[in-house]
This record gives C-alpha cells, structure tokens and sequence, in this order.
C-alpha cells in the first residue's frame, strides 16, 4: 500500500510508535566523525589502489585493463537492479562501436538475448560502460553543477541518438512514501518536497567541489545523502554509483584503472539496500542511530575499495598469464607492430573483424588482415560464424576471463536493491 503526501498526512501517535521520521538536510559545514576502523580500513584501501594504480603505468595491457574493469562496473552495476546484463553482447557492441568511431564498419552481427529484460538491461549496462570509460578518460579538473548531474543521469538512462529530446530535470512530483496494512508510516523516511530538492543538490555539489574527506568517504557521503534526497525518479543506484566514480576521478585517487567498486553491492543487494537506506528497514532512526548509519555505509565503501584491490591484483595476475601464453605461441612479434597492438588490446575487445584490427591498430587493410590471419592460426581467437565477408574473431580465453571474474562476484539468482523493501 502506497501514500503519496506530506508528513502530516499521519497521526502523531502513529509515528511516533514507529520511530523518528528522517529526511535529508544540508551537509554543508558539517563535521563527519567515523570511527577508527572506518578511518583505517579507509586509509588502507585508497594507499593500496592508489600505487596499483601506479604501477598499471608498466602494463602494455593498460587500456585493455581498463576497458575490462569498466565492462564488470558495468555488468555489476546493473544487476543490482535484478537482472544480469549479456557480456558477449556488450563486447560485440563496444568492438562495433571502437570500429566506427574511425569510420569503419565493423560488420558485427547482433547477438540474439534471452529476453526484453535482459536486452534493456544490456543496453543500460553498455551506456554505463561508455559513461565510467568517460569519467575515467576525463580531465579531473571539472566542477560539478548542477547540469553535470543532469547530464550524467541522463547518458545513463537514455542511448545517444535520443538525448537531444530528453528533457534534463530533477524530480517533479512526490516521492511515494511506503504504509503498512494498518495504514501507518511503514518507512521512516520523507524525501524532500520537488521544489526543495535543487537547493540540496546545490548543498551536496559544494560539498563535492571541495576536499573535505578523504576521496572514497567523501564519496561516500555524498552518495548516501543524494539517495535520500531522490533528485529523479528512476536509476538512482546507477547514477548514483557514477556520480561516486566522478567524485574519486576529481580527486584524482587514480589515474588510469578503474575501481570496480559495483562488486560488493552485486555480491549481496540485500546488505547494499539496509546499509544505503537504514531508514527504510522500519527500525528507530535517531540522531544518534543516523550517524552511526553513516559510519557503517562509509566502512562498506571502504570494503568495497578493498575488494577492488584484490580483484584488480587478481585480474592482472591473470592477464600477464594471458598475454604470455599469447606471445609464446607466435614465433615473430615486432615491437609496435599491428600484431604487438592486436596483442595489446585483444583482452579488452576480444571480439573482432578486420576493421575493428584497423581501429585498434591504426593500420591499413593488409597488414590488420595479416595480425588476425596469424592470431587465428595460433588459435589465440577463433572464427565465428560462416562466410568470409566481415567474418567475426573471438578470443575465447579473455571472454572467459572476464565471465569467470563476473560469475564468482554476481550471484546466479539476483535480488533487485528494492525488492528488499517491498
């Protein structure tokens, strides 16, 4: 049973037998305390990724690297919302997409999805891969505006050629507040009215603008206090978790790899949604109890931070393995060659025509037909499909790579974040 209305719409004595009612105010010139493992734990993870970071700089993989971190952002992202993006589709997308971008028809056929559901979550999921690659490619030197967050949420919720028609604003009517059957506040919780909501977000952007954390607790906070206000309607964990990326972009915690910070949440939406909503679990919501909520979803960031840090170790570990099983099946590699680049950047777009190897190579015709000619004889990537015009290449063993690292962290049944409060 849903209510849409104002505060007073309920009797005293109904809420006060639920709790306290919250609804975000300004942040602005507030003092954060957490406490010291929260400060710790922190300190640890941001120092950790920050020399992984570094040290990518040595990887001639690097960009591939990256491309695949954006791809499991981007998969976890979205199945947090309750259904499971199609990986290959993704990466035939993105090969299409990095082909055409140097004016080449990359000759890729679309792959058939299971179902509407999972094609929109794939398309969804694509949009949110190119915004991360974006965030992440970006000068850091920016400020956030307000029109940045309109334009952010809007990339993220709408393909390219329909953009130009979105209509960018923030939330324009009540948020529905949740009742339970006996007809009383069943979550403690009132998102600020429509017309109050611009000035908020005004609030969390100079909080954005400035060092007041450290990168990831600012992060942190500013993506717990944009959830309670609710600037849109819908795709509020997507934006929300892009906005996050935007925050550590600006403070430059890394340089070149993106943190898969999505993971966690995937792991377990259910923990995700109590800890980034504690007033919506129908239990008492003090001052006290709010910062103390606080400080625990700031511990989660910083967990998700250090799992990044060990799937990245991981994943490098795996790509060096990779790319020297590779090499040690051709006999001839020139540096800088078409071959040498193919090598390079297979991990991260595994999937290929000829015109893709010209994209990625910089090289004509011949010598990106002649890469794929040998990466197919060493049985690094396998045709597909019949025919020879536009024939599609797959590399089978970095797709793997990808679906097994996707597959231990997103489980097989997935819970939506709501959901959980239904």
């Amino acid at each position: 049973m849903l209510y849409q209305g104002s505060y007073e719409a309920f009797s005293k004595e109904d809420l006060s037998k639920e709790g306290n009612i919250y609804s975000p105010r300004p942040i602005g010139g507030r003092n954060f305390v957490f406490r010291n493992e929260t400060l710790a734990t922190m300190a640890d993870a941001e120092i950790e990724y920050a020399r992984l970071d570094e040290h990518s700089t040595h990887f001639p993989y690097n960009a591939a690297l990256r491309r695949i971190l954006a791809n499991l952002e981007a998969v976890a992202t979205i199945s947090v919302d309750g259904v499971r993006p199609d990986l290959e589709s993704m990466l035939s997308h993105e090969s299409a997409a990095y082909a055409q971008r140097f004016g080449l028809d990359s000759g890729l056929p679309q792959r058939q999805l299971l179902d509407e559901r999972q094609e929109l979550a794939t398309k969804a999921a694509v949009r949110y891969h190119n915004v991360i690659l974006e965030i992440a490619g970006g000068s850091p030197r920016f400020e956030f505006t307000q029109q940045s967050l309109l334009d952010l949420h809007a990339k993220l919720m709408y393909d390219p050629d329909e953009q130009d028609a979105v209509d960018r604003h923030f939330r324009r009517r009540p948020f529905r507040m949740r009742i339970n059957a006996r007809g009383t506040v069943r979550n403690i919780y009132i998102a600020p009215a429509p017309e109050d909501v611009p000035a908020l977000i005004d609030d969390v952007l100079a909080f954005c603008n400035k060092p007041n954390l450290s990168p990831v607790s600012q992060a942190a906070v500013a993506h717990f206090h944009l959830e309670a206000i609710r600037p849109f309607k819908t795709g509020m964990d997507r934006t929300g978790r892009a906005f996050c990326h935007m925050i550590i972009r600006k403070r430059e915690m890394y340089r070149h790899i993106i943190p898969p910070i999505a993971l966690v949440p995937a792991m377990n939406a259910s923990n995700h949604a109590t800890l980034l909503f504690p007033y919506r679990t129908n239990k008492p919501f003090t001052e006290r109890e709010a910062a103390l909520a606080l400080d625990r979803w700031t511990l989660h960031c910083a967990e998700c931070m250090v799992v990044s840090v060990k799937v990245v170790n991981n994943l490098v570990r795996r790509l060096t393995a990779l790319e020297e099983s590779w090499r040690g099946r051709l006999a001839r590699l020139r540096s800088g060659g078409a071959l040498d680049l193919m090598l390079c950047e297979l991990p991260g777009l595994p999937i290929v025509t000829v015109s893709t190897a010209m994209a990625i190579t910089g090289k004509g015709f011949s010598a990106a037909n002649d890469a794929v000619r040998q990466l197919a004889e060493a049985g690094i990537i396998s045709p597909q499909g019949s025919g020879h015009r536009n024939r599609v290449f797959v590399a089978t063993e970095a797709v793997g790579l990808m679906r097994s690292i996707a597959d231990q962290a997103i489980p097989t049944e997935l819970v939506s974040r709501e959901s959980v409060f239904a």
